[in-house]
């Protein structure tokens, strides 16, 4: 999370896009002069509000996450495992 991944993100942006970041600011600058913003969130008071605006985007379809896997909750270590050995393109969800 963070430094290639902030990276990757920018570049799959639409111009007027904004990235935000829930692991602090990327320490260089990634937005190479394109008309996009780049945000962090870093306060726990922030935090409600933000996961509340995530989840409504992902509600009406303008915020489209990829999911690679799903697996049962009763299968966290296996989840970890592949985290840790595996290339995992999107999101692995632990399903409870």
């Amino acid at each position: 999370v963070g430094g290639e991944t902030h990276r990757r993100s920018v570049d799959v942006l639409a111009d007027g896009g904004v990235l935000v970041s829930v692991v602090g600011a990327p320490s260089d600058p990634i937005a190479d002069g394109r008309d996009i913003a780049v945000r962090a969130v870093s306060g726990r008071s922030e935090q409600p509000a933000l996961l509340a605006t995530i989840g409504e985007a992902i509600d009406d379809g303008t915020l489209r996450p990829t999911v690679s896997t799903e697996i049962p909750l009763a299968e966290a270590a296996r989840a970890h495992e592949i985290v840790e050995t595996e290339h995992v393109r999107g999101k692995l969800v632990l399903d409870v």
